[in-house]
């Protein structure tokens, strides 16, 4: 979950998915999450697929100079030509 809202992109507190404009904009302002929109629940629900995505991502990428590096230096730390 990052600092802006889902649905307008302004910035938020941290904890909540919505700025507090578009919580009460749109009945989901002191409202059990249930009973929220189904169509922000969804919105929460896809940002949740796709933060658990770039976290899958960011874990296995690494960078071009990481690879460059382990081309170029050997485990003994000589430069390998």
């Amino acid at each position: 979950m990052n600092n802006t809202c889902i649905i307008c992109g302004k910035p938020k507190r941290s904890r909540f998915w919505l700025c507090k404009h578009c919580a009460v904009e749109y009945g989901a302002y002191n409202v059990p999450y249930k009973l929220w929109p189904k169509w922000v629940r969804e919105f929460i629900r896809y940002a949740r697929v796709i933060e658990a995505r770039n976290k899958q991502f960011n874990d296995v990428c690494i960078s071009f100079s990481q690879v460059t590096m382990e081309k170029i230096v050997n485990t003994d730390g000589e430069i390998v030509t």
